[in-house]
């Protein structure tokens, strides 16, 4: 059975890749989120589980332990992951979209078809800089990751300016739609 790609997005922390599969899932029909298994607790005001599926420790390490990750990450103390049955039913139907970074996508490209797209932040580098303030270790991790090369399939630019977001999120579906209708051909 032949699978529908992957849309990923990547770009450094506070790029705007959350908000931006908000919108697209509003506007492209069909688009599923490929959900991030993760250990770490929800966030104040973090809405349902749109990005995310919690899970405990022990039953994200038993994952690990069955090789059911395409793959997966601690961080800051959690362990974040994609489960490929998960994937794998979801492409089977429809073409997916996740954040991820870049060195994961180089590893999920191995095993599922991959469309990377690089969300460049302009602006909100003052929201940016409270963030990295607040999460230890996040800025120098944003810089090692820039530094990894892969294949994209687009890159576009997310204004923080009025209007930018809207500009971002019609780029973005026309990029989805783009690369829907090679999977058709």
């Amino acid at each position: 059975m032949k699978l529908h790609p992957v849309i990923g997005l990547v770009g450094k922390s506070k790029a705007g890749k959350s908000t931006l599969m908000k919108e697209v899932l509003r506007a492209v029909p069909g688009l599923q989120v490929i959900k991030s298994i993760t250990t770490r607790g929800w966030r104040e005001n973090e809405e349902d589980d749109l990005f995310y599926h919690f899970t405990s420790r022990e039953a994200f390490e038993h994952k690990i332990a069955q090789g059911d990750f395409t793959v997966w990450m601690e961080h800051a103390g959690n362990y974040y992951g994609y489960d490929r049955t998960i994937v794998r039913d979801i492409l089977a139907q429809s073409l997916g979209i996740c954040a991820i970074t870049e060195d994961k996508a180089l590893e999920f490209a191995q095993e599922f078809l991959l469309k990377a797209i690089k969300i460049v932040p302009e602006g909100g580098n003052e929201m940016r800089e409270a963030f990295y303030a607040t999460h230890p270790g996040r800025k120098e991790a944003d810089e090692k990751r820039e530094k990894v090369h892969i294949p994209l399939a687009g890159y576009l630019v997310n204004s923080f300016a009025p209007g930018g977001k809207e500009e971002a999120t019609a780029a973005l579906v026309l990029l989805i739609e783009k690369i829907a209708e090679t999977k058709k051909g």
